[in-house]
């Protein structure tokens, strides 16, 4: 099953599979799942519309919350949005 995205009025990208984007700061974003949620920060770069930098060493890697899936997540939901995503 494909997941399905909604953007909603406070910046905020919800999937159907039980994750959200939304961004809370002008450097920072809240990452909402299951596991519940995390406090990312990323750096604005100048380019059309958003597009930011997350360094992947800022997410915490758990087994309940591998990072990997954390940045997947992120991407899915900025590629839904138009916004552009670089991770390093």
């Amino acid at each position: 099953m494909t997941a399905t995205f909604k953007k909603t009025w406070r910046r905020e990208i919800v999937s159907s599979e039980g994750f959200s984007v939304r961004l809370v700061a002008r450097t920072a974003l809240l990452y909402k799942d299951a596991a519940g949620s995390l406090r990312i920060e990323y750096e604005p770069l100048a380019g059309a519309g958003l597009t930011a930098q997350l360094f992947s060493e800022s997410i915490p890697d758990a087994h309940e919350r591998p990072r990997l899936v954390v940045i997947e997540n992120i991407r899915r939901a900025f590629l839904f949005a138009g916004w552009a995503l670089m991770v390093r």
